[in-house]
């Protein structure tokens, strides 16, 4: 039998690859948005993406219709919204506030930095109230394929941690006063809310603070429930570290930074849930 030798065999292989690398990057850099609303298709005209940091905006219109989608390079969704600027009688619809994936799917299939291309996929419903669970939906889907331009990072808050060990990082946030407690809340497309809570006056830098469900500084893991569209509150304990505190003052943002590990509990089901490796940067705006 006649044999190849080694090194003929080595260049045959990267040869052989070479070309499919060189198919697979034209494929990958031909740009295109497909898009169906309540499932008729959508000519797309135009589009434009960005890249802010570790978040991505893709808007795109055609045929009296806008959408838009952001989310981060984990491929967690922070938004998806359909809407028109020509025509007043079409809603605005968004994505769910809470839990989004439970009823809008979002596939980031891959990141391209050497040609600076995004690409994915979505199928799912937008809610003409997205905060409440029962009101008009409309079904979008589609697919893209763009290319995006990079700009500075934008100030927004940041949060990450482990959930049950599975990395976990916040796309959206919101604050809220109540019942003495000010709270700065934390979510991105599934079930889980990570919280800053604190009594006015409490909010003080420390290292390695102990916290109960009842202390005046202390972080809370909630759940929200789309069948009963209930956020379960979870009491929490564990430690938390204010690392830097600097209130807003005129019109300038302040900024809380910390770390967290905290274990928390459903009441409903008795589960419990641990939180390991938590860092948190909150934008206050004034």
């Amino acid at each position: 039998m006649k044999k190849t030798p080694l090194f003929l065999l080595l260049l045959l292989m990267i040869t052989a690859m070479s070309c499919s690398n060189d198919d697979d990057d034209t494929a990958d850099t031909e740009e295109y948005f497909e898009y169906k609303y309540d499932n008729s298709d959508v000519e797309i005209t135009g589009w434009t993406a960005q890249k802010n940091g570790d978040r991505y905006i893709i808007q795109a219109q055609g045929n009296g219709q806008n959408f838009a989608i952001e989310f981060n390079k984990y491929g967690n969704l922070a938004s998806a919204n359909s809407y028109s600027t020509s025509n007043l009688n079409f809603p605005l619809s968004q994505s769910f506030a809470y839990y989004s994936s439970y009823s809008f799917d979002f596939n980031l299939q891959n990141i391209d930095t050497d040609n600076q291309m995004i690409k994915a996929d979505f199928d799912g419903l937008l809610y003409e109230d997205n905060y409440l669970i029962n009101s008009t939906t409309h079904q979008v889907s589609g697919s893209f394929n763009v290319k995006y331009t990079e700009y500075p990072e934008d100030e927004i808050s940041k949060v990450s941690c482990k959930i049950d060990n599975q990395d976990w990082h916040a796309t959206n946030g919101d604050h809220s006063s109540s019942n003495q407690y000010e709270t700065y809340s934390t979510f991105n497309d599934d079930k889980f809310i990570i919280n800053l809570m604190y009594i006015d006056g409490f909010l003080n830098t420390c290292n390695n603070c102990s916290f109960t469900p009842n202390s005046n500084l202390r972080m809370q893991l909630d759940i929200y429930d789309p069948v009963n569209d209930d956020i379960i509150e979870c009491p929490s304990t564990g430690t938390l570290s204010i690392t830097n505190y600097s209130p807003p003052t005129g019109f300038s943002n302040g900024v809380i930074e910390g770390e967290f590990n905290f274990t928390a509990t459903n009441p409903q089901n008795n589960q419990t849930h641990q939180i390991d490796n938590g860092h948190f940067k909150l934008i206050i705006t004034p």
